[in-house]
């Protein structure tokens, strides 16, 4: 439920905002019509240009008289925006990812109005047709995990969304901060799945993207692979903050196409130059704004069987299908991206270089994993998502024999040997 009006609809919300506040909420524009998406929370009572959420066509933005965030849109601008942020500390979360830009303000004791700016507040004729379904102020800071905490209440509670289950066992649970999981790959609102982690929405942004499941046995698969697909023209989005400063990243992602023209990247990210998987008909490849592995080397027999990769900017490690492919300089990348498929957010590069493409799963660490870590991530993706039958684990090793007892009334002391009758 929640309230809905055009660019002639004002609500006055009354002081809702103390000196130091924390504000979180849930709106969106309701329209595609960006005439008609200006502002929807504004803020007043005294000379102040404040709002939160929402801005000249953009979504994922606040100021409190002086911008708290950058002001490039995030996400898709007419979803629905859960919004938290705080004039206490550099923090504002967007749908559960901070993307505060280092400043705080010392502005508060406000009044509030949707479409509408109370005395003093500036421009109340920077309106919109809009939804509001709830908001909630306090009288101090949250921390970073009770934002995350009001932003599983509105997306669980009140968007309905389901919350995600636990992690798969036998991989590494610690710092991993994305996980897309293959049985809930969804083209219009694919969920990260770490509980209590970041609320990260997939969803497509161009093109035809589509959800399938491929049968047994195909493009080295033994089971059946459940993944989004598409052509060169189908792009999708993981996000604008998906890949932390240091980063390890596993992915299982492949060619559908044998024709050269459409094998070019599927994991692309921004902003900078960065690939992860495939690119130019290459098979097993990374760069990170520079290159991870040999670029001019192809790994596996067919270039549209399914890739296994995991890689990291943090130390010389890159595995394909299990098999170790970095090259000297593979310490050398940069992290801090957004990632899509077919598309590069936050103004990356080559996003003209495009493929037909499959993506079944996704998994980013904020560290750097060890070999045997990266292992345990492979493993997983082959034995339980591709399907193949893991090998029996090895057989203990037979028992010890139990030490001889020493019969009474034989001397222990100096004893050297002793061949007795009895196994």
């Amino acid at each position: 439920m929640a309230l809905y009006g055009d660019t002639s609809d004002k609500i006055d919300l009354g002081k809702i905002l103390p000196s130091t506040y924390t504000i979180c909420s849930l709106t969106r524009y309701a329209t595609t019509n960006r005439r008609y998406m200006g502002r929807i929370l504004i803020g007043g009572g005294k000379s102040t240009n404040w709002l939160h959420g929402h801005w000249a066509t953009r979504r994922g933005v606040s100021h409190y008289d002086g911008w708290m965030t950058n002001i490039d849109s995030k996400g898709v601008v007419d979803d629905w925006l859960i919004m938290c942020g705080t004039n206490g500390a550099s923090r504002q979360f967007v749908d559960g990812d901070d993307v505060a830009t280092g400043r705080s303000s010392t502005q508060g004791d406000l009044s509030v109005g949707i479409n509408y700016a109370p005395p003093g507040g500036c421009c109340g004729n920077e309106v919109s047709n809009w939804a509001v379904a709830e908001i909630l102020t306090w009288s101090r800071v949250l921390s970073e995990d009770e934002m995350r905490s009001v932003t599983s209440y509105l997306r669980y509670d009140v968007l309905g969304f389901k919350r995600p289950g636990p992690l798969p066992s036998g991989i590494p649970h610690h710092n991993l901060a994305v996980w897309f999981p293959s049985k809930t790959a969804d083209k219009d609102a694919w969920l990260s799945a770490v509980p209590g982690g970041r609320m990260l929405v997939g969803s497509t942004v161009g093109g035809d993207v589509n959800v399938r499941t491929d049968e047994p046995g195909q493009d080295g698969a033994v089971g059946a692979v459940r993944c989004l697909y598409g052509d060169h023209n189908a792009q999708f989005t993981f996000g604008d903050n998906v890949v932390p400063t240091t980063f390890t990243m596993c992915s299982l992602t492949r060619y559908t196409t044998t024709d050269g023209r459409y094998q070019k990247r599927i994991l692309i990210g921004g902003p900078g130059n960065f690939l992860h998987g495939h690119w130019m008909g290459l098979r097993g490849v990374a760069y990170y704004d520079n290159w991870m592995t040999q670029y001019q080397r192809s790994e596996g027999d067919s270039k549209t069987d399914w890739l296994i990769m995991c890689g990291t900017n943090g130390a010389a490690r890159q595995l394909v299908d299990g098999n170790e492919v970095a090259n000297e300089r593979a310490t050398r990348g940069n992290g801090g991206k957004g990632l899509g498929v077919n598309y590069a957010p936050r103004y990356g590069q080559w996003s003209n270089e495009r493929s037909h493409w499959a993506v079944a799963e996704l998994l980013v660490w904020n560290s750097v994993l060890s070999y045997e870590e990266m292992m345990q991530v492979t493993r997983y993706l082959k034995y339980n998502v591709l399907g193949y039958v893991a090998p029996p684990p090895a057989p203990p090793p037979p028992p010890e024999a139990p030490p001889l007892s020493i019969p009474e009334g034989v001397p222990k002391d100096g004893l050297v040997a002793w061949f007795p009758s009895q196994p």
